[in-house]
């Protein structure tokens, strides 16, 4: 049997810096937030791994978080994150593109259905990302 070779990721121009997908952080985590974690016998690793799996839309993650998923977006508005860039009205439209991405998702489908949608998925988030990226250089 042949061993499937596996797909290499493809790293985007502006994927640099800041924007390093394979980033590493350290930075000190408040005694509030750990405290917090401690108590409710999750780690911190987890908290910061499902905010942004919900903020971002991430399809397999979908299951029955859209309210988290609509407070997370209220929470990033009213941080005011890219409003010296873009209208709230904006900002919203995207996350609503992005939920609409996710919502491709084929659920319960086969191997070879979730291979070609994972395929089309990344042409659908590159064409988001460039129609979204009007600040480009």
């Amino acid at each position: 049997m042949k061993k499937k070779e596996s797909k290499k990721e493809v790293k985007k121009e502006w994927q640099t810096g800041d924007y390093d997908r394979h980033a590493e952080f350290k930075f000190m985590l408040s005694a509030q937030f750990l405290m917090l974690c401690k108590l409710m016998g999750t780690t911190p690793y987890q908290v910061l791994l499902d905010f942004m799996d919900q903020l971002s839309q991430e399809s397999w993650t979908r299951k029955s978080n859209d309210p988290a998923r609509q407070k997370l977006v209220e929470y990033f508005l009213l941080m005011g994150y890219g409003q010296d860039r873009r209208s709230p009205a904006n900002i919203s439209a995207i996350f609503k593109e992005l939920e609409m991405i996710s919502a491709l998702w084929p659920t319960n489908a086969d191997m070879e259905l979730v291979e070609l949608h994972a395929a089309w998925r990344e042409k659908y988030y590159e064409y988001w990302f460039n129609k979204n990226n009007v600040f480009a250089k």
